[in-house]
C-alpha cells in the first residue's frame, strides 16, 4: 500500500494558502521543482499516471525524465521520444527488453540557484525480465532519493534539494534540444557503438506543457483533489515513488 509522506501534505496545504480561493490568484501560485516522469505514446510524450517504480517497460518503449519547475501543468523532455535513435545498433535479446531512457535536466531558468543543467541524454538499457522503469533509470544513471523514495536527482543533478517550492513558471513552450546518445547499458560489448559516438539531432518535442489532469501523480493525490476543489484548474503535482521488489 502506498503511503503519502507527511511532508507533501504540508506542501499541499502551503500551496493552497498561496493559491487562495479565487481563480485570478492562481496565476501567481507557488510551484515545485522536481523530476517528472513521462512515457511515450505514438511518438508523443505522455505524463505518467504512476511513478516509475510501478511501471514495467516493454520492448521498444521510451521512458523520459524532465527536471523543471512544474505548476498546474506537467513539463516533458525537450526531445521527441525516439527509440530508433537511442537504441540504434542494438538487437533484441532473449535476456530482456530494450528500453530507451531520455533524461532532460531542463533549462537554466528552472535550475536551483547556483546549479547548471547538463545536456539532454539518451541511453539504451537492456532491462531484465521484471525490471521496473525505476530499475531501468537506475541502470542508466545515478539516482538520489529522499527517505520517502521521491526521486530527488538524476546523475547528481541537482546536487541538493528535493521537490522544493519555486515561483510558478510562465506558460511557454520550450525549444527542442539536441539529444546526446550515450553508450548502451546491459548489452554485449560493441552494441550500439555507432549511436553513442556523439550527439544526435532529435525532432521537435511535443507540446512542453500538458494539462494538469494528465500530469504524473507522484505528488500526494490530496494535492490534486484539494486544489481542484479550491479553484478551477488548480493543483500541484510532485512525483513520488515506492521501492518495488523484482517481479522476476
Amino acid at each position: 500500500m502506498h503511503r503519502t509522506p507527511l511532508r507533501w501534505v504540508g506542501l499541499a496545504l502551503l500551496a493552497l494558502l498561496t493559491l487562495g480561493l479565487t481563480a485570478p490568484l492562481a496565476t501567481a501560485e507557488t510551484a515545485f521543482r522536481y523530476w517528472s516522469y513521462t512515457t511515450a505514446d505514438q511518438g508523443t510524450w505522455t505524463p505518467a499516471s504512476t511513478g516509475p517504480a510501478d511501471v514495467q517497460p516493454e520492448e521498444g518503449s521510451v521512458q523520459g525524465m524532465r527536471f523543471a519547475v512544474h505548476g498546474t501543468t506537467a513539463r516533458v523532455p525537450r526531445t521527441a521520444p525516439d527509440f530508433e535513435t537511442v537504441c540504434a545498433g542494438t538487437e533484441p535479446s532473449a535476456d530482456g527488453v530494450r528500453v530507451a531512457v531520455v533524461v532532460d535536466p531542463g533549462t537554466a531558468e528552472d535550475a536551483p540557484e547556483g546549479a547548471t543543467p547538463g545536456p539532454a541524454t539518451g541511453t539504451c538499457v537492456l532491462a531484465a525480465p521484471g525490471d521496473s522503469a525505476q530499475d531501468v533509470l537506475a541502470a542508466a544513471t545515478e539516482l538520489r532519493t529522499d527517505d520517502s523514495g521521491l526521486i530527488c536527482a538524476l546523475g547528481g543533478y541537482p546536487a541538493t534539494g528535493c521537490g522544493d517550492p519555486a515561483p510558478a513558471p510562465e506558460a511557454t513552450e520550450d525549444a527542442p534540444v539536441e539529444l546526446q546518445v550515450t553508450a548502451p547499458v546491459g548489452f554485449p560489448a560493441g552494441s550500439g557503438e555507432d549511436a553513442a559516438q556523439g550527439t544526435s539531432p532529435s525532432p521537435a518535442a511535443s507540446e512542453d506543457a500538458v494539462e494538469g489532469e494528465g500530469a504524473p501523480s507522484w505528488l500526494v493525490p490530496l494535492v490534486a483533489v484539494v486544489a481542484a476543489a479550491a479553484l478551477v484548474g488548480g493543483g500541484v503535482l510532485v512525483s513520488r515513488r515506492r521501492r518495488g521488489g523484482d517481479a522476476g
